[in-house]
């Protein structure tokens, strides 16, 4: 039976795979992906206090911006997958 790890890299890699993204991925240019999505994430919390923290994460238009955790998943998935890495057994 498959993890969800597992589903979720399969999801991923069909998902490049239809788009032909192989060519464009190495492990230097998915760091940099990982990077720039999670500073997207950061930029959205930066400067606030914990008040403010908590009125953004009530607002449904930034919890909506929040999501770009998704593409920071996006990004460890496809590197672990193209470099052999069993994300369950790392974690």
């Amino acid at each position: 039976m498959k993890s969800q790890i597992e589903n979720l890299s399969t999801l991923v890699d069909d998902f490049c795979e239809e788009r032909d993204w192989k060519q464009f991925y190495n492990i230097k240019d998915l760091a940099i992906g990982l990077t720039s999505e999670a500073s997207e994430l950061l930029q959205i919390f930066l400067w606030k206090d914990s008040n403010e923290v908590k009125a953004t994460l009530e607002n449904q238009a930034t919890r909506e911006r929040i999501e770009e955790v998704s593409d920071v998943l996006f990004f460890i998935l496809r590197i672990a997958h193209l470099n052999s890495i069993d994300l369950q057994t790392a974690f």
